[in-house]
Parts: C-alpha cells; sequence; structure tokens
C-alpha cells in the first residue's frame, strides 16, 4: 500500500506448512513497486487452514534512506482509546483490556500504550500483551495489560510516530 492507502501489489497463496520450521513465501517485489511509490507499507498475513489469523508483519519501506522522510509529512492520528477492567487476579493484579481504533484514513505508526501514575510516572512492573504497533485505517487492536493492584490513580496515555496527544 502507498502512505495514500492505494494498493500497489496484493498475492494470496495456499501452501502446506510445518511446524516450528522456516517456509520460505515468495518476495515481494519491491523494486518494481519503489519506481512508482519510494516509500510503501508492506503487510503480511499467515492464516490456518480455517482462516484464523497466525501471524501479522507490518513493515514500511522505502527506496532510500532519504524515502523515510516521506513519514514525517504523515497527518497526525488521533486514536481512540477504551479500557475495562477484566479481573484482579488474586488480589494482587489488575488486568485491563485497551482497544486501540484508528478511525482516520491514515496509518498510525509506533503506537505506544504507556500505563502512568496522576503524577504521570509510569506504573512499572506492567506487562502488555502487544504494544508498539501500527493501526492502519479503520484498524482495531485490543491489548491485555497486567500491573500491581496497589497503584494508584492508574490511567493510559498514547505516544506515536504521528499520534495525536
Amino acid at each position: 500500500m502507498s502512505l495514500d492507502n492505494r494498493q500497489l501489489h496484493a498475492k494470496s497463496t495456499g501452501l502446506d506448512a510445518l511446524a516450528n520450521r522456516a517456509t520460505a513465501l515468495a518476495a515481494v517485489p519491491l523494486e518494481t513497486i519503489f519506481a512508482k511509490d519510494p516509500m510503501v507499507r508492506v503487510s503480511r498475513r499467515l492464516t490456518d487452514g480455517t482462516g484464523a489469523l497466525v501471524s501479522d508483519n507490518f513493515y514500511w519501506r522505502g527506496g532510500t534512506l532519504a524515502d523515510y522522510r516521506a513519514l514525517d509529512g504523515l497527518p497526525k492520528v488521533a486514536i481512540t482509546l477504551a479500557a475495562s477492567e477484566v479481573a484482579v487476579a488474586g488480589g494482587q493484579e489488575r488486568v485491563v483490556r485497551v482497544e486501540l481504533a484508528n478511525r482516520s484514513p491514515t496509518p498510525a505508526l509506533n503506537v505506544k500504550l504507556m500505563l502512568v501514575n496522576g503524577s504521570g510516572v509510569r506504573i512499572l512492573p506492567a506487562f502488555y500483551s502487544d504494544n508498539d504497533v501500527t493501526l492502519l485505517p479503520g484498524e482495531t487492536r485490543t491489548i491485555e495489560v497486567r500491573y500491581p493492584a496497589s497503584a494508584r490513580e492508574a490511567h493510559f496515555e498514547l505516544d506515536g510516530w504521528n499520534v495525536a496527544p
């Protein structure tokens, strides 16, 4: 995909892959694509026979180092955040499920969720099921966060390459 959401290349391939083994896939023809669009987004998803997602990889690639400067021109994106407590595990930990949503037409890069206290200091230890993610236009992602139940005034902040404050 281009930075303005034009599809530049798509390919879907069925294959049989053995567990715990590397399986070579066809290369994305980046050199051909770079001739027209020097900065692109590459998404590779692996699903099983039932269509369930097994692996999801996302990259942004430039033809040259200078082409990465195009990322500086991405508009700021407002990310929607909704959090709900799932459980208090044994009175020692809280578990919170956070849904992040990108409702804009622009990808949000390096979206990072941070758990902080009332003074804005990070609460540690905190364990995230995922973090530092890219949210494509219209995409939502759910992240679970575990942290000590003793933490007070806990709330979440977001940061990212082109994430609006």
